[in-house]
This record gives C-alpha cells, structure tokens and sequence, in this order.
C-alpha cells in the first residue's frame, strides 16, 4: 500500500528503495517516511526531514508509558484523557525517530515532547550529547487512529 500512496503522490510509477539503514527512498522526494498499524497505511514526502507514524488505539498503551515518558511528560498528561495524550506523545516520538536514519536513541532520555495545544500543534526535542534538534509536531485524529507527523527545524 505504501508503494500504491507513493504512486498517487508523484503521478507516476515510483520505486521505493532503502538505505543502508533501513531508511525508505525515492527517486523524486528529497525524504519520505512510511507507517503503518491495524488497516490503514500512511506515507508522507518532503523536500524536508519529515517522519510520520500512525497508531491504532490501544489502552494497554498506559501499561507501557513508562518506556518512553519522561517525568516531565507524565506530569502534563491530560488526567481526563490520557490514553490519547500518550498516543500522541509516542507518534510524536516515532516520528522523530524516523528522522534520525536509525541512529539508536532512547525514546523517553533522548526525545521530548512539549505539551500539545488546541491547533493539535507542539515542539518536539531530540537530544544527543550537546546536541539538540527542533521539530515541528502536528498531530490528526482519524477514527480510531493517531497520527504524529514531524518535520525538523531549519
């Protein structure tokens, strides 16, 4: 399906290759980042660091949110809902982890994720050693679904 989504995008039959990383590629977009969870696929391209990740609702996610909050995230969950705050958090993380090319990271030390707002809009943070990327967060609700899209600060 990934393939299929990148075919509408370019208007044309398009190939996907990957790099050395396991980074998916294409001939005609700079970046593109592929997700996929339950049924549905996403796939998104950018002359810009993009990454993108899409979760189905799971509530079970509570049970592992200490993997990948960090106590400064805990202590902003939404307490009335924060089965989906969580979700969104970690499309967030994903996303930015899909920009980093595979470079191993701990989602809960190296990533941040500052609170969302009401345009469903935050600032994300990856952090390595004395180094610190900006990434603009956008977040869609879709039935069921959680979207997380990141596209790095220039």
């Amino acid at each position: 399906s990934a393939r299929l989504i990148l075919n509408m995008l370019a208007k044309k039959k398009e190939i996907i290759s990957y790099s050395k990383n396991g980074t998916p590629k294409s001939n005609l977009f700079k970046y593109i980042s592929i997700s996929h969870s339950n049924k549905y696929c996403i796939l998104i391209a950018s002359n810009v660091n993009i990454g993108v990740d899409i979760q189905y609702i799971n509530p079970n996610i509570e049970k592992i949110s200490d993997k990948f909050l960090n106590s400064i995230e805990k202590n902003r969950i939404n307490k009335k809902n924060p089965i989906h705050e969580m979700h969104f958090i970690w499309c967030a993380k994903e996303s930015i982890y899909k920009t980093l090319n595979n470079v191993p990271c701990s989602f809960k030390k190296n990533i941040e994720i500052e609170a969302i707002n009401d345009n469903m809009k935050t600032i994300g943070y990856y952090k390595n050693n004395n180094t610190r990327t900006t990434y603009n967060i956008e977040y869609k609700l879709l039935e069921n679904y959680f979207i997380g899209i990141a596209t790095k600060q220039l």
